[in-house]
């Protein structure tokens, strides 16, 4: 897990909250959960030509096992988000706003209480102009709940951030356009759960338009992380990557561009409440 210097926690809103019925990180749990799920959210306020980064929390007995973000569509070309990730039980975004005006991120966290909760990292560096990609892996005994990245690239373009082919890895693949090579890190939050899936829906940005793409969990099964993959090094197609609700992942895409572009959202789903 990163650790960096200078945060500021903002205040949460509890979106929908369910009682905890395990303690947090307790190994010896008799059964694979998980348990208490809720969404947190929170307000970056970015200053014009400025960056800044705010952390949501959970409530006590839950941890955050992914988070994301949400900004106005009409900003994807203005609001590069470098980071988004786990913060030590909370959830962690950064960015910059390259426009003249304040802007404004909605933070997100997904609180849990999992069985064995664990975070894990790794890194590649990206030469200038190139496009890198690294897969975060879990630990033996455990599995990928959710993910994030970190990517200080002046203005960088996430591709991807998604479960990995393997159940065990989340990957991330960024390009890197300023004028010197950048470490480009990915995360992944582990746990042990029980019949977890992961749904991916596809779908098409239509050129100058916007599309809002969904993947929902079946049955009782409960969200735990999402992400997405669209095919473009060098452009900047997403305005959202959050949850929609505590059973899917939602994805929001911008394209600014008079090409039509494929896209990907994948939620990672597993039983619990």
């Amino acid at each position: 897990m990163l650790v960096k210097p200078g945060r500021i926690t903002v205040r949460l809103m509890l979106l929908a909250a369910v009682a905890v019925t395990a303690p947090l990180l307790n190994a010896s749990v008799a059964a694979a959960s998980v348990s208490g799920t809720g969404i947190a959210a929170g307000v970056l306020n970015l200053p014009a030509n400025g960056s800044g980064s705010a952390v949501v929390g959970c409530p006590s007995g839950r941890a955050a096992v992914s988070g994301g973000f949400d900004f106005a569509p009409a900003l994807v070309n203005s609001v590069v988000v470098s980071e988004n990730f786990d913060n030590g039980g909370a959830w962690l975004v950064a960015a910059t706003n390259t426009s003249a005006a304040p802007q404004q991120i909605t933070v997100y966290a997904v609180c849990s209480a999992v069985s064995g909760l664990t975070s894990a990292s790794a890194s590649v560096s990206v030469r200038t102009s190139g496009v890198g990609t690294v897969t975060a892996s879990c630990p033996a005994g455990t599995t990928a709940l959710g993910g994030g990245f970190f990517f200080a690239a002046a203005r960088s373009a996430i591709m991807w951030s998604h479960p990995a082919a393997s159940a065990q890895g989340w990957e991330v693949r960024g390009f890197n356009d300023s004028g010197a090579a950048q470490t480009l890190y990915a995360l992944v939050m582990c746990g042990v759960v029980s019949n977890r899936e992961v749904v991916t829906v596809n779908a098409t940005v239509p050129p100058m338009g916007n599309s809002s793409v969904a993947a929902t969990c079946g049955g009782s099964k409960v969200m735990t992380g999402g992400g997405w993959q669209h095919c473009c090094f060098g452009l900047h197609l997403v305005s959202g990557a959050l949850p929609a609700g505590p059973t899917g992942w939602r994805t929001k895409f911008a394209n600014s561009t008079s090409s039509g572009f494929g896209v990907t959202t994948q939620a990672v789903c597993a039983s619990g409440t």
